[in-house]
């Protein structure tokens, strides 16, 4: 440091070690010199924190006072948990506290015992990536959610186990490796990036090894993060083979769609295996529910993803949601109380028309009680499980025929335009795809079935955001109809009709304006004068010649 008390600059050098306690050999305004420097010092750092790595949130440090000690020493005690049990420092008969001597052994929580984290240090954000935003609004929108409380709630029912498990991902290479898996490929289909360019496979090579492991050792029980992880490889593998997954990386997208022939099926192994390991601690209602919620999702997509009906079994169904006098009053006055009332003047199969009034009366509970109520945690779950059972419901009906399946088709692609993630935006192409075909096997414009179910089926697809081809042929269909049937309708009319089926007007309105809007400029652009008639004639025939399936 400087010496400032004499006239000629000249600079004083203080060599103390860990064991000084005074400043020995100094002249008192010596002294009070060095120990004003160290202050200032002290204060600058104090304001120029540098800003924390995104890890430190799950590491902490145990304050120790640091006067008196030299800097390599009170180094060392930093990284050290919060729920570690460690002993407290010892103190000396002086005045000057001294560093912890005796540190925690053979603990998890001791960054200089654990060799796991550090192997990927690089990836570690990683971990907590799938775990933040991502996870927490993908449970709270299959609850259905919107968006508002999406974007305002800050926990969740699971928020303690998703703790749990990144924590357990700095001793347990298992949990480490499947998460980093589970994290990489979901981060690489919905933002088309890899961290640090490490595809996905990288780290389920790494998470297959350490399961084999786990499972080779016959004193292992079969616990929660063992399961876990496997569901963790299972989704992972079917996110890696999926290609309507990667719309966000097109290079990766390109070689699925050109290797379809050749799918390994991994996830399918994974599954059969955590199904063969549940079984033998007695079945899902014994497991944890963020892993059984989690295989719910799973097993959902995996059926959206070929339209065919779900594997689990459904034997966790919460059943009908209770309805409050507040919660029915507020239902009258939105006018939800509509909601459904068309399709109890329908003549459907039995099964078709229970899920439908079932989904209509969870709409209007669901609506009420996130707009007004304070959901608990219960609720919450209660919530998720009944949106989950009635879609798992729809798509077991798979053999439906004519405008029946039109209406399942329709009430799937309402429920999950309904459900803001992207799992649920990805699976909208393929329900279009199949409401598309079904309506061109039925004639959605004879006579003998009510022209508004066939109307609803048409908007709803229609109302559809994307892709835009399909919305345009949707809306082609919607115009065919209203010229067949000569109705011209304003925007309150068709919402007014929509609003007897599945509606949600606070979300869909807006769409209901610029659906008419297409709808004139088509109807204005295609049928003027003489041309209109000549097409009205021709759609007519063409209607009359299609065969009723």
């Amino acid at each position: 440091m400087r010496n400032t008390t004499s006239k000629k600059s000249t600079f004083l050098f203080v060599n103390k070690t860990g064991s000084s306690e005074v400043l020995t050999r100094s002249e008192d305004d010596q002294k009070a010199d060095v120990l004003s420097h160290v202050q200032q010092r002290r204060r600058r750092a104090t304001r120029k924190e540098p800003k924390p790595e995104p890890w430190a949130q799950y590491a902490s440090t145990v304050e120790i006072p640091t006067r008196g000690f030299h800097a390599s020493e009170t180094a060392a005690s930093t990284a050290v948990e919060r729920t570690s049990s460690i002993a407290p420092y010892f103190r000396s008969e002086q005045v000057q506290p001294h560093l912890l001597r005796v540190y925690p052994t053979q603990n998890e929580s001791d960054p200089f015992y654990c060799t796991v984290a550090g192997n990927e240090a690089s990836v570690q954000p990683l971990l907590s990536y799938a775990f933040s935003y991502f996870a927490r609004s993908n449970f709270l929108a299959e609850a259905f959610a919107p968006i508002s409380v999406l974007q305002r709630r800050t926990q969740i029912r699971h928020s303690a186990i998703m703790m749990e498990r990144v924590r357990r991902c700095v001793g347990d290479d298992m949990v480490m490796y499947s998460t980093l898996a589970y994290s990489s490929s979901c981060l690489a289909w919905s933002h088309g990036r890899l961290e640090n360019g490490q595809p996905p496979e990288y780290f389920i090579d790494k998470a297959l090894r350490a399961v084999r492991v786990r499972l080779s050792d016959p004193d292992q029980p079969i616990d929660t993060w063992l399961l876990i992880s496997i569901y963790a490889l299972a989704i992972t593998e079917f996110w890696n083979e999926n290609p309507h997954m990667w719309m966000h990386f097109p290079s990766r997208q390109a070689d699925l769609l050109r290797d379809t022939v050749q799918s390994s099926n991994a996830h399918n192994a994974h599954f059969r295996a955590l199904q063969g390991l549940v079984e033998r601690v007695g079945g899902w209602e014994k497991t944890d529910p963020y892993l059984l919620e989690s295989m719910i999702l799973y097993d959902k997509y995996l059926a959206f993803s070929s339209m065919t009906r779900p594997t689990l079994p459904l034997t966790w169904d919460p059943g009908p949601l209770m309805e409050s006098d507040s919660v029915r009053s507020r239902v009258q006055r939105s006018g939800l109380h509509r909601t459904g009332k068309s399709f109890r003047e329908l003549e459907l199969s039995r099964d078709l028309a229970d899920v439908l009034q079932d989904t209509a009366g969870y709409i209007r509970i669901a609506r009420m009680s996130w707009r007004h109520s304070n959901v608990t945690v219960v609720d919450e779950g209660r919530l998720f499980l009944r949106l989950q059972a009635l879609i798992h419901r729809l798509l077991s009906l798979d053999g439906l025929q004519g405008i029946d399946n039109c209406l399942r088709l329709a009430a799937l692609l309402f429920l999950q335009s309904s459900i803001h993630t992207e799992g649920a935006k990805l699976s909208l192409n393929l329900v279009l795809q199949q409401l598309m075909a079904a309506v061109i096997d039925t004639d959605v414009v004879a006579d003998g079935d009510p022209s508004r179910s066939k109307l609803w089926c048409l908007c709803t697809g229609a109302m559809t955001p994307e892709p835009a081809d399909k919305r345009d042929w949707f809306i082609g269909k919607i115009v065919e109809l209203l010229n067949f049937l000569s109705l011209d309708l304003g925007e309150q009319a068709l919402q007014g009709i929509l609003e007897t089926y599945l509606f949600i007007s606070g979300e869909q309105s807006q769409q209901v304006t610029q659906l008419i809007n297409d709808i004139n400029i088509r109807r204005g652009a295609n049928y003027s004068g003489e041309a209109l008639g000549r097409e009205l004639a021709q759609s007519s025939q063409n209607v009359l010649c299609t065969p009723n399936r």
